[in-house]
């Protein structure tokens, strides 16, 4: 794999694919990577290769068929050819705010207007350490 890299801004500015010698510039590569753990034939091993789109996708649909014969007399066939391997990235956005029930509304009483300050002298006072917490 030749690439010239930009460290700084974390990218690589120029490569060359592995397979046709296509040369290209900035992330427009796919990546074949194997790395290979204990137990394995292949112990230990590590591959990269960065392929041209062209090529990407040819190893993809050799990949696609390879599956195909696999599972040839399977009784399901691939859900959808054209996604196999790839990655749906979807948003998670934030859950809405519970609400609250307020099942108990009406029934307490008037809530004092200094509801949120009762009890704030001795708070302060044991935060901040104090020995004394005696109310007078």
């Amino acid at each position: 794999m030749t690439t010239t890299s930009d460290p700084a801004r974390g990218e690589a500015r120029g490569w060359c694919c592995e397979v046709c010698g296509a040369e290209g510039t900035g992330r427009q590569f796919g990546t074949l990577h194997a790395h290979w753990g204990e137990g394995s034939q292949h112990a230990g091993e590590q591959y990269r290769l960065r392929l041209c789109e062209l090529c990407f996708f040819q190893t993809l649909a050799h990949l696609r068929r390879e599956h195909d014969v696999q599972h040839l007399f399977d009784d399901e066939g691939m859900a959808d050819p054209e996604r196999f391997g790839r990655i749906e990235v979807t948003t998670v956005e934030e859950p809405a705010a519970a609400k609250r029930v307020g099942m108990l509304r009406d029934q307490l009483g008037p809530i004092p207007e200094d509801f949120d300050a009762l009890g704030s002298d001795e708070i302060r006072q044991r935060f901040e350490g104090s020995e004394d917490t005696s109310e007078d």
